[in-house]
C-alpha cells in the first residue's frame, strides 16, 4: 500500500492554509524534562490489549529541534518533543465521518460515509467516496442494491462487503470487487443460510459488524450473527418492563430495577444489582447453537482467487471488530459480546484457522486498531480503580507488547483533571488519540497524544490549534496525522469541516 500520494496537496497548499499559533505544551515538557531527563524506563510486556506499533513522530508545537526525553514510570513511555508541523486545511468537499477507509486502485483513497449533509449515525445507506489527496472527496459507484459496511484493498483491487435484499430478506451478504474506479463490480454471495436457523429455532436472526480483508490471494469476510428477538422471551413467565435480563456463558440473570431515583442510585444499582432469578442454559432447554446465537457469534468465510466463499470458523461469544492483513496472514480484533468489555487479537495465516494472542487480551472497549510494519496496535477505553482511562498497546519486535496509559501521560506532562479518549487512529505513522476533559463545561480541554512505537509519546494542546472547533475523527497515514475539526455545535454532520494536518518537515 502506498500512502505517499495521499497528502501531497497538504504540503503544496500550506501557503493558503491557516497558520496555527504555537501551543504551550512545549514549555510544560521543558519544565518536566529539567527535572526528569536522561533516563529511559523499561517497556512493559504486559498482557493487555494489542496496539499497533507505528513509526509516528509527532511534534509538540513550539518544541525544539532536538527531542528531549523525560523519565516515565515503569511500564510507561518517555515524553518527547519532535518537529511535526501543523496546518489547517479547508476542504471544499470534505468528509466529517468515515466508517471505513482504505487505499485502492491507482493509489486513490476510498472511504465509506453518509450522503452529503447527513449525520454519521442516522442509519442511512453508506456512500463510497474517492479522493486523490485525502482532502477533496467525490462519490463513486457501488453495485446497485448493495448496502456496504466495510471496504478493503489488495494490489489494484478494491473490495466492499455489505447486505443486499434477496427473497424478501434484507441480509443477504455479498462481496463486491473492482479493479478500476467507476468500473463494473463483480459480486459473490456469502453462504450464511440464516433461514435454516430461523426455521429450526423459531427465531429471527440478524447480521451485523461485517468486515473484509484480502492479501491478494485469500479474501476473508467476517460476519457477526445474532438474534433479533428479545432475550426476555426465553425466561419462564417473562420479564417485567422495569426489570432487565443479562446473558453470559452460563445462562440468563434477571435483575431488579433501582429502588431509588437519581444518578447515584443508578450507580449503586450497577455496582451491586439485586438478582431476582438465574437460569442456566440447560434449565432453559437451550442448546449450544441457539446459545451461541443469543450471546452473539462471528462467522468467518474465505474465498481463494475469487472462488465461491466457504465457511471457515465460528467464534462463539465474540463480536467482530477490525479485520486486516499483515505480511504473514490476517489479524482481527474481537470483543466479548455480553458486555463488550474484553478485547483480544486473533491471528491467522489463511483466514481459516484462528488463534488468540495471549499477550494481546485485555479489558476495555476497542476504539481503533491497525498495522504498521506488520505489527499491530490497539487503542481501548478501560475502567480502572480510579476511573476511566485510555490504553495503547503496541506490538514490539520479538512478540512483546508495550502499553501506554494515556491519562498517565497527560498527568506526567503537567495536565491536571480527568480525561477520556474521544477518538483515536492507527496507521503507518503510529497511533494518535484525542483526549477530552471529563466535564460538562463549554471550555473542556482537548489534547492530542501520539506515539511512534510505544516507547516515546508526545502531547499536543489541541485547543491552541482548533480554537472553539470540535475535534472529531483521527486518521494516520504514511506521512501525516489528520484530525477532522467541526464547526462549533456541528459535530457529526457532513457539513463544512477543517482538517488539522501534522506532517514531518521536508
Amino acid at each position: 500500500m502506498n500512502d505517499d500520494l495521499r497528502f501531497d496537496s497538504y504540503l503544496t497548499a500550506r501557503a493558503s492554509g491557516l497558520d496555527l499559533p504555537p501551543g504551550n505544551i512545549g514549555s510544560v515538557l521543558d519544565r518536566v524534562a529539567q527535572r526528569r531527563r536522561h533516563r529511559r524506563a523499561a517497556v512493559s510486556a504486559c498482557t493487555a490489549i494489542a496496539v499497533l506499533g507505528g513509526a509516528l513522530t509527532v511534534v509538540n508545537v513550539g518544541g525544539s529541534d532536538t527531542p528531549e526525553h523525560v523519565v516515565a514510570r515503569a511500564g510507561g513511555a518517555d515524553l518527547v518533543k519532535s518537529p511535526l508541523e501543523w496546518t489547517a486545511v479547508n476542504p471544499r468537499s470534505g468528509l466529517s465521518f468515515s466508517s471505513a477507509r482504505t487505499t485502492g486502485p491507482d493509489n486513490a483513497l476510498y472511504s465509506l460515509s453518509t450522503a452529503p449533509g447527513s449525520v454519521g449515525d442516522d442509519g442511512s445507506t453508506a456512500v463510497l467516496y474517492r479522493s486523490t489527496d485525502g482532502i477533496e472527496w467525490t462519490p463513486t459507484s457501488l453495485p446497485d442494491g448493495l448496502h456496504p459496511s466495510s471496504i478493503a484493498s489488495a494490489g489494484q483491487s478494491l473490495y466492499a462487503v455489505g447486505t443486499a435484499p434477496a427473497g424478501g430478506r434484507a441480509d443477504l451478504v455479498q462481496l463486491a470487487s473492482s479493479s478500476t474506479a467507476g468500473a463494473t463490480w463483480s459480486k459473490i454471495d456469502v453462504p450464511l443460510d440464516l433461514e435454516a436457523l430461523e426455521s429450526r429455532y423459531g427465531v429471527q436472526v440478524a447480521v451485523n459488524g461485517l468486515q473484509v480483508a484480502s492479501n491478494g490471494t485469500n479474501t476473508v469476510v467476517a460476519v457477526g450473527v445474532g438474534l433479533r428477538d428479545d432475550v426476555r422471551r426465553f425466561v419462564p413467565g417473562g420479564v417485567a418492563d422495569d426489570q432487565w435480563p443479562s446473558v453470559d456463558k452460563t445462562g440468563i440473570t434477571v435483575y431488579a430495577p433501582p429502588t431509588e431515583a437519581g444518578e447515584a442510585a443508578k450507580i449503586r444499582a450497577k455496582e451491586a444489582p439485586v438478582v431476582l432469578a438465574t437460569y442456566t442454559w440447560e434449565q432453559l432447554g437451550i442448546d449450544d447453537v441457539l446459545r451461541s446465537l443469543i450471546l452473539g457469534e462471528t462467522r468467518m468465510y474465505v474465498s481463494d482467487q475469487g472462488a465461491p466463499f466457504s465457511p471457515a470458523a465460528v467464534m462463539s461469544v465474540l463480536s467482530s471488530g477490525p479485520l486486516f492483513t499483515s505480511a504473514d496472514g490476517f489479524r482481527m480484533v474481537v470483543s466479548t459480546a455480553d458486555q463488550r468489555s474484553t478485547s483480544m487479537l486473533l491471528t491467522s495465516v489463511d483466514g481459516r484457522t484462528w488463534q488468540a494472542d495471549p499477550l494481546a487480551t485485555s479489558s476495555g472497549w476497542l476504539l481503533s486498531a491497525g498495522v504498521r510494519r506488520d505489527m499491530v496496535a490497539l487503542v481501548t477505553s478501560a475502567e480502572t480503580t480510579t476511573g476511566q482511562t485510555g490504553l495503547i498497546r503496541m506490538q514490539q519486535p520479538g512478540g512483546t507488547w508495550a502499553e501506554i496509559d494515556l491519562v498517565d501521560v497527560l498527568h506526567r506532562a503537567g495536565v491536571t483533571g480527568d480525561y477520556n479518549v474521544a477518538t483515536a487512529g492507527v496507521g503507518p505513522l503510529g497511533v494518535a488519540a484525542v483526549m477530552h476533559e471529563s466535564t460538562d463545561r463549554d471550555d473542556a480541554h482537548r489534547y492530542l497524544v501520539t506515539t511512534t512505537d510505544g516507547n516515546d509519546v508526545s502531547v499536543i494542546d489541541l485547543d491552541e490549534l482548533v480554537g472553539d472547533g470540535y475535534p472529531g475523527e483521527v486518521h494516520v497515514s504514511a506521512d501525516a496525522i489528520t484530525v477532522t475539526v467541526h464547526a462549533p455545535g456541528k459535530a457529526g454532520t457532513d457539513g463544512p469541516v477543517r482538517l488539522l494536518v501534522g506532517t514531518p518537515p521536508r
